[in-house]
């Protein structure tokens, strides 16, 4: 499967794209939006990690863009942040996304919610 991780902080994105590379994922990491769809539909990407705090845009916002765009509505969308996962969970809810992970859980949870996000959308 590939994955696209849009994180802004470089721990963080490799924490996930070991994560998600260990699980035969073949990943793809940006440190911003900018170009996402470009790198999207270049790639072939079934499923995009986002993390809600980026400093261009809200990764929920982004997430809800993505919704509204008939080429990427088939995409696999997962939150990830470190604020409280109640709060995660609505953003979740309401920007669409298939599936949350708050980032301490990352290592055990990010697998299953990708997956979780990929069969979403098929």
């Amino acid at each position: 499967m590939n994955v696209l991780i849009i994180d802004d902080s470089d721990i963080a994105r490799e924490l996930m794209s070991d994560t998600l590379n260990r699980h035969g994922h073949r990943v793809v990491v940006m440190p911003s939006p900018i170009g996402v769809t470009r790198t999207i539909l270049r790639e072939g990407i079934d499923v995009v990690v986002i993390d809600v705090n980026l400093p261009t845009i809200n990764g929920d916002r982004l997430a809800m863009l993505f919704r509204k765009q008939s080429r990427l509505d088939r995409i696999g969308l997962v939150l990830v942040s470190g604020i409280d996962p109640n709060t995660l969970a609505k953003l979740g809810k309401d920007s669409e996304a298939d599936a949350v992970v708050t980032k301490p859980e990352v290592p055990e949870k990010l697998p299953f919610a990708v997956m979780h996000a990929y069969n979403a959308r098929r």
